[in-house]
This record gives C-alpha cells, structure tokens and sequence, in this order.
C-alpha cells in the first residue's frame, strides 16, 4: 500500500495528544518498522478531515523523493520502532541510507508498538546531496505506460526536469515528440544529437517503431544512463556506437561544462585540451536518415553546420531546441537550405521547433 494511498481517519477529542493517536492507530500496523505519514483528525463541526501539524507527507513514490524538498516527506512526522531506533541511533547522526533503504523495502512501511517519534534537527541543504548519492548508487527505476507502450527510465538526478516528469508518469516535452507521428513513418532512422538520459531516444526507438534509433551523447554519465534505459526498455533497434561522442562544425575536441543558465544542466565546450572528440554530423551518419533530433544546449548552431551534406542531399525532418538568442540566426540558416518552420513551441529560454523541408507534401505511413 502506497504511503498515502488512503487516510488513517481517526475521530478525537482536541485534548488528546498526538502520542496517543498513533498508538491507538497502531494495532492495525503490527509487524512493520516505520511509518511516515499524515495523521488526518475528523472535525466534528464540518466532518473534513484536517491533518494535524507536524504529521503531513507530501510524497509517496520513491522516486519523487529527490525532487521534493527534504523537509516535506522528512522531518519530525517519521515514527520508528524504538528497537530501529536504538540500532541506528537516528537522534545522533542522520542516516539518509538508512531512511531510504527501509521505505524502499516496504514503500509505506507502517508502525509497530512500541514507537519513538524521532525528532531531530536536519540541514536538509547538507542532506539532499546524500539523497541524491543514495539514488546514483542505488538502481531506482520508474515504470509508466505512454501512447500505449510500456516505459521505463532509471532515475538518478542526472537531469532534474526531464525526471521530474518522468516520476510523475510523463514524458518530457510530450506534446512536441506526439506531434512527430504526424511526420515520422515507421521503420525510419532516427539520429539523437544531444541524447541527454535517453528519453527521446527510448521514445523514437518504441512508440515511433524506428527501424533504427543513433542516441549521440558526449557527457560520460548521462552515456551509462541512456545504456541503462535502452536494457529497461528491452529495445533492439538503438544503434549505441556514436555515444561518448560531441558534434559541431568540424573536427576537434570538447568538454563537458557545467551551464551558467542552469546549474542542473550541462553544455559543450569547444576546446582543443578537451578530452572528448568532436566530429561534423557529416561524417558520422552516412545512410539516410528521416528525422534528426538536435538539443545541445547553446551548441545548435555548431551542429547545423557540420551537417550541410544531410541537409542538401537526405533532406531529414528536424526536431531542435534553439535558445532564444540564436532564434533568427537559425530562421535565415533554415531559409538558406529551403526548409520551413511547421510548428513552433516556446519556452522562457529557447523554443522546441519542428523543421521540414519545403518540398515535404504528406503525413507519416503510420
């Protein structure tokens, strides 16, 4: 049973004190260990039930843990069995593995008399690092059916707003990648430029039924991410040799930078110290390919040139992010090579674009 899937009603006077009402709430909690939770009290003047002050929870999926504030799901509203307790000596030194491990266990683990209520005193700033070093080296997996297949993506705090959306059972940008079954026949190739975790690649490879998917990801960790998914996902048709590789505008070298607009992403560093190669599009995708899918954080513009050959001869639909800054130099570079923009989706810092060739006169096989 989920942590909150359902209410503990527990109808009381005011005077009682909270120690009791878990107690007599506990008789139908025998065996577990623990129990985060809201303690919800009937008003007897309107009959709604009103939680009482310390006890709410706001979270009841593992998984969404690491994108809440540590201070909604736990703080002083976690009630332990006093022989946990005494074992882990919780009062003295916070256990965040200790903590998730036994919610992982038992997902609503529930109470057992006799309990303590643990009350210490938390730097939740100082804590959230070790939620998230729990999730990077503890496999968490969240599981979710979308436009009728079965997805599954590791969560691990690589990206924070794409995994947001995906604990809560969504895809990141749902309504740009439905948009494409409009234009993307099954059995296309598909090239990822900017693979990130692997969601659009994981995406393209089951609900677009790609005859080929190539995922290109220059950052190391979110490389094992993406192999990761790709076995979650128990796809077949992910061509993985490309990964750890940047694109640009030429050859050369990059690194992989922390970005001065968002602290939680990441960009591509052109540089000729860095350790990770750098090719044109052109020379990494030969065969002719249907869709390309461009998200390289500031870099856009670096990749369309390295790709003037597919542009030319392949005439690919494009699906890119471009920054708002680069906007009207990418609309001119589009004009240049006889393509239009068919569908526009903006955001505060840069717009989702769907670009198609001007000859394109049809929708997908699909």
């Amino acid at each position: 049973v989920g942590v909150s899937a359902y209410p503990i009603k527990v109808a009381i006077e005011k005077k009682i004190p909270l120690p009791n009402i878990l107690e007599a709430a506990a008789v139908g909690f025998d065996s577990y260990d623990a129990i985060w939770g809201g303690v919800l009290v009937q008003n007897e003047n309107t009959s709604a039930l009103e939680h009482i002050e310390g006890t709410m929870f706001g979270c009841t999926e593992l998984p969404k843990v690491m994108f809440r504030d540590p201070e909604t799901w736990l703080h002083s509203s976690f009630y332990l069995r006093a022989e946990k307790a005494n074992s882990a000596q919780l009062a003295s030194e916070f256990d965040i593995d200790f903590y998730l491990d036994i919610w992982r266990e038992g997902h609503s683990i529930k109470l057992g008399r006799p309990f303590v209520i643990q009350n210490t005193n938390i730097n939740y700033k100082r804590i959230r690092k070790k939620i998230i070093s729990y999730f990077r080296r503890t496999p968490i997996v969240k599981r979710f059916n979308f436009d009728n297949e079965e997805l599954a993506f590791r969560i691990a705090y690589w990206n924070p707003y794409m995994e947001s959306t995906l604990v809560s059972g969504h895809l990141c940008e749902d309504t740009q990648l439905l948009a494409l079954k409009e234009f993307v026949p099954h059995g296309a190739t598909i090239v990822d430029v900017g693979a990130n975790i692997g969601q659009h690649t994981i995406f393209f490879a089951k609900n677009l039924r790609a005859k080929k998917v190539i995922p290109i990801e220059p950052n190391p960790d979110l490389v094992n991410i993406i192999k990761e998914n790709i076995a979650l996902n128990n796809v077949s048709n992910v061509d993985c040799t490309l990964l750890g590789i940047g694109v640009g505008a030429e050859e050369g070298q990059c690194q992989v930078i922390t970005s001065e607009v968002n602290p939680n992403d990441t960009v591509v560093e052109y540089i000729q110290t860095g350790e990770i190669p750098v090719f044109p599009l052109d020379e990494l995708v030969k065969e002719d390919v249907h869709l390309v899918k461009i998200d390289v954080d500031e870099s856009e513009l670096q990749v369309i040139r390295g790709m003037e050959k597919i542009l030319e001869v392949t005439r690919p639909i494009l699906v890119i992010e471009v920054v708002h800054k680069y906007l009207s130099e990418f609309l001119l570079t589009m004009d240049k090579f006889d393509y239009r923009v068919d569908q526009l989706f903006p955001n505060p810092q840069y717009s989702d674009i769907i670009a198609l060739p001007h000859e394109y006169d049809g929708g997908s096989a699909n």
